[in-house]
This record gives structure tokens, C-alpha cells and sequence, in this order.
């Protein structure tokens, strides 16, 4: 499945300025392809913004955009509040396709002209007035897909946003061991080319010590059910859902294991469910069963009002163990 990239360009042209948008939450992936996009734009003479409303983040993402700042490199970033719209603004959704999820919701209502571009699992959760879509869960990032248009315009970007793009690919391909296919590793190579430096990747990786605690005693409980994994969280702790995602995307690297899942406390009122598989069992249907979504080897759901026990007695249930 191939993007057309000469549709977003001319939709590009024909707006009078340019509005990125990810999800809540930022991760590396979503800030990775924004930024990407943001190039694109710039690169067809377009005034461009990042929307971002929120203030926290995934890890990584508050020390990239604190770095960006720090380098004087120009990004134009917003809320929603602030921004000048017109009607022939043109809103890019990127790394979601569920409306539920985005930084705000606003912009995906009053901005009329509209594109979306994803690699996740279609949701279903959009309406049908885009100018263009296109979602593909066979990329290994949203990044990875971004490249293919900066490389079709032959666009230039500064080396730290190229640090931060190869960041998203690492994370969501799990260190390539995850969805990575040859498009994956030449879209790493175009970024080193760009000037991304291994140094400063693994520097925007580096995990917080006390939560590095918290994963390892996680790993540590982990029960065993033939090639299956599941690992249970303090009932007394609540975990990030990045964290939760780390700890699975360990546990899968584990020999003989085929499927690994992670449950922790993400609230006081929910729990998280994050699922990995080498690519024999399909985790996303598993995950639907229980209210959430993802990727065949890549998903995750939450569950209000239930106990850690009781959503792996749950699980535990669907997947037969």
C-alpha cells in the first residue's frame, strides 16, 4: 500500500497554512512524524504549526522539544487556543486515527479541510470527511512513513529532528525486531544520512531509575503459561503505559515465549493491558475482546473499575492458559 504523495503535496499548496496534529500523550513516534511533516510542509513554502495542548508526555518527548529549544531550531508550536485559523487551513492528523484521541478535539471539528495519515489498525473511530486518508499497519512507525515523503521531495531536515525521527522507528519497532521490514531500516539509513546520531538517541531513550526499578521487580513476577508470558504490576503501584508497553516488549525477547502481556494499574480507577507477540498469535483481536485495539503483535487496552487479579482471570479466560 503506497501513500500518494503528490495528493497531500497539492493539498498542501492549495492551503493557506499548515496544522499538525498527533495524539494525547506524545510519544516519540507521533512527535517524530509531526516534526517530519512540518519539514513537508515548510519545504512547499507553507506555514506550518505543530498543534500540541498537552504538557505531558511520553518519555523522551519533553527532553526532545526542550532540546529543540536549546538548539534555536525553528518549530512553530501551539495550542489550539492560540493558533489563526482560516478556511483554507489544512489540518494533518498523524499516529491515530481515533478522534477520541487526538490533542484536541476542536481542531478535528472546525477545521474543514482535513488529511489523516496512520499506521495503526483502523479504528473506525473518523468520520468520512477527509480530503485524504491513509492508513497502513504494515509500517513499523508513523515515522517511516513520513520519510517517504521528505525523501520524494528530497527535503531537508536540521539532524537533532532526524535524531528524533529515528527515535519513533526505534521505540515502535521495538529496536527493529517489530513490524520492520527493508522500508524500515532504509528509512533509518535516509535519517542517518540526514545526520541522526546514535549518541543522541540512546541519550532520549535513557529511562528514569526509579521506574527501571519498578519494571525489573514487574519482569521479576512474571508467570509463566507454556510460550506465554503475562507479568502483574503492584496492586498497590500505578504504572505509566509506556512502562507497561516496555516491560511486555522485554518479556517477548524472552526464548520460547510467543506472546507476552503486562498488566499494572495505570489510575486508581483503571487498568492497562499491554500485549506483544513475535507475529504467530494476533494480540490486537485479543485485545479487542477486552475493549482495545492495536497491531497483530502490538496492542493494548484499559479496563475501569476491575482489580489486577481480576482482569488476569479475564484474560487469563480469552487466551486459553
Amino acid at each position: 500500500m503506497q501513500i500518494n504523495i503528490e495528493k497531500i503535496k497539492s493539498l498542501v499548496k492549495n492551503s493557506s497554512k499548515v496544522v499538525i496534529m498527533a495524539h494525547k500523550r506524545l510519544d516519540l513516534d507521533a512527535l517524530g512524524s509531526s516534526l517530519g511533516l512540518y519539514y513537508f510542509a515548510k519545504s512547499l513554502g507553507k506555514n506550518a504549526t505543530l498543534l500540541i495542548e498537552e504538557d505531558t508526555f511520553e518519555d523522551g518527548v519533553g527532553l526532545s522539544l526542550l532540546k529543540i529549544k536549546k538548539n534555536k531550531i525553528d518549530i512553530d508550536i501551539k495550542k489550539y487556543s492560540q493558533l489563526d485559523l482560516d478556511p483554507e487551513t489544512l489540518l494533518i492528523i498523524i499516529d491515530t486515527n481515533n478522534m477520541s484521541l487526538v490533542q484536541n478535539e476542536l481542531a478535528v471539528k472546525n477545521i474543514k479541510n482535513k488529511v489523516l495519515i496512520d499506521h495503526h489498525i483502523n479504528s473506525g473511530l473518523h468520520d468520512k470527511k477527509f480530503l485524504y486518508t491513509f492508513i497502513c499497519n504494515e509500517q513499523s512507525s508513523s515515522v517511516e512513513i513520513v520519510i517517504e515523503m521528505l525523501k520524494y521531495l528530497d527535503t531537508y531536515i536540521p539532524p537533532y529532528i532526524a535524531t528524533i525521527m529515528l527515535s519513533g522507528i526505534y521505540v515502535d519497532s521495538n529496536r527493529f525486531s517489530s513490524k520492520a521490514s527493508y522500508k524500515t531500516h532504509e528509512g533509518a539509513a535516509y535519517l542517518y544520512k540526514c545526520g541522526a546520531s546514535s549518541d543522541e538517541l540512546v541519550y532520549l531513550l535513557k529511562a528514569d531509575f526509579d521506574e527501571y526499578v519498578d519494571q525489573l521487580e514487574v519482569v521479576s513476577k512474571a508467570e509463566r503459561y507454556n510460550n506465554c508470558l503475562i507479568a502483574l504490576g503492584n496492586e498497590n503501584k500505578c504504572y505509566k503505559a509506556e512502562d507497561l508497553a516496555k516491560i511486555a516488549e522485554n518479556l517477548i525477547l524472552i526464548k520460547d515465549i510467543e506472546v507476552a502481556f503486562t498488566i499494572g494499574k495505570i489510575n486508581d480507577q483503571t487498568i492497562g493491558i499491554s500485549a506483544r507477540s513475535i507475529g504467530k498469535i494476533n494480540v490486537q483481536q485479543i485485545m479487542k475482546k477486552m475493549g482495545g485495539g492495536g497491531h497483530n503483535n502490538e496492542a493494548a487496552t484499559q479496563i475501569k473499575d476491575l482489580k489486577v487479579f481480576e482482569v488476569l482471570e479475564k484474560l487469563k479466560k480469552i487466551v486459553g492458559v
